[in-house]
């Protein structure tokens, strides 16, 4: 394992089909990697990213194809995993989250699509996932422990699509202002309560749960055993 005490890991569009593994990123003045400048079809692997001042990954200015997986975020001092920016196509997989001042993981543009977060796990974020401005993003089997917040918060016409995904009680807040929604797929039996109270129970197995959120609206979701 290499141990680098430096500001960042930075790859751009001059960086592709590269593999980023084992290092650990300590105190990182901004972010602890950034991939940028169209950076393409890297795999980053198996990182520890510990107190960085701001991100700890972020995908941004066309980065695209890449795999971050299995690394591990620690103490964020804003969000943990971004993407944004007319970044498409990354698969972001596996990685542990443990601390966050921000959001978990933020997803924001709605020229970012098709990215993939899945088997993620998030623990003390402000919130544990973020959409905003965004519909072409799928979160699978992703798990949300402890939260300072809500586990999701939704804004700016947003689309939150949860597909597999087990469900303890966890709270999806919308934002003031814009039409903001949520979809769920192929993830059993749950019980959806709004703020009111009014309870649901929808097999998502059988149809997609979908429902548009009133400004500063919230539902809690359980899954039936």
């Amino acid at each position: 394992m290499i141990l680098l005490y430096i500001p960042t890991l930075i790859f751009d569009m001059r960086y592709f089909e590269n593999n980023i593994h084992n290092n650990s990123i300590l105190q990182a003045a901004k972010y602890g990697i950034q991939m940028t400048k169209g950076a393409t079809e890297n795999t980053v692997m198996h990182n520890n990213v510990i107190d960085s001042t701001k991100y700890g990954i972020c995908v941004y200015n066309n980065g695209t194809g890449n795999m971050i997986i299995e690394n591990s975020i620690v103490r964020a001092g804003g969000h943990a995993i971004c993407v944004y920016d007319k970044s498409s196509g990354n698969e972001i997989k596996s990685n542990s989250i443990n601390g966050a001042a921000g959001y978990g993981i933020y997803v924001t543009d709605s020229d970012v699509n098709n990215n993939t977060f899945m088997g993620n796990q998030i623990r003390m974020a402000k919130v544990g996932i973020s959409v905003s401005n965004n519909t072409g993003s799928v979160f699978t089997q992703n798990n949300i422990g402890v939260v300072k917040d809500s586990e999701y918060f939704i804004s700016g016409n947003s689309t939150v699509r949860l597909a597999n995904t087990s469900f303890s009680s966890d709270q999806i807040r919308a934002a003031d202002g814009g039409q903001n929604s949520i979809s769920i797929s192929d993830s059993g039996k749950v019980d959806i309560r709004n703020k009111a109270g009014n309870k649901t129970t929808f097999d998502t197995n059988k149809s997609i749960y979908s429902a548009v959120l009133p400004d500063r609206e919230s539902i809690t979701i359980r899954t039936v055993e």
